[in-house]
């Protein structure tokens, strides 16, 4: 736990690993910079429910690797600017803060590679997006350019809220049912 303070993270290729929890939590006044200068830097939980990461704070990843349930819980601010996320269960990242996404992989193998919950909002500039849906929307949303994909359903899920779209890539996987189309689904 990081309660307050500026600092900056080096995984410099090493592995931080929480068997059970979450690996790295964030409160509100902890302003965290995390890169790796060598290769193959972690951060990985291996808890069922787990977040390798949850952020009530600033969070700003220049590289890394981030493995868990979820990757990044974010209810703070969160700058992703390259890295991979690999989830389990749930979303590479969700969460109901400001996220701003530039570059990256991001999957999930059993839910959305993205998720912005109710009074969240995501700026997204780039990156790779697979999960069950790409991206699900209950906040807002503004996809400017990015990759997504929806494995097993569509590639933007808007349940509530706005997605605003000028650019970017989609692709869904089709179901007769219209609901679950390859197309985005919502209003």
């Amino acid at each position: 736990r990081i309660s307050s303070g500026k600092f900056i993270l080096d995984l410099n290729g090493k592995t931080l690993l929480n068997e059970t929890k979450q690996t790295i939590r964030l409160q509100p006044d902890a302003d965290v910079t995390i890169k790796d200068s060598g290769e193959g830097g972690t951060i990985q939980t291996n808890g069922e429910t787990s977040q390798a990461i949850h952020s009530y704070g600033t969070l700003t990843v220049e590289d890394g690797f981030f493995k868990g349930a979820v990757g990044i819980n974010n209810a703070g601010t969160l700058n992703f600017k390259n890295g991979k996320i690999e989830a389990g269960t749930y979303s590479a990242i969700e969460g109901s803060g400001t996220v701003y996404i530039y570059a990256g992989t991001f999957e999930s193998s059993g839910y959305d590679a993205i998720t912005v919950n109710t009074g969240g909002t995501a700026y997204i500039y780039g990156g790779e997006f697979s999960g069950s849906y790409g991206i699900t929307n209950h906040g807002t949303a503004y996809i400017e350019s990015g990759e997504f994909k929806g494995n097993s359903y569509a590639a933007i899920s808007l349940i509530s809220g706005t997605v605003e779209v000028t650019g970017g890539s989609f692709t869904g996987t089709d179901y007769d049912d219209g609901y679950n189309s390859g197309i985005p689904y919502g209003e």
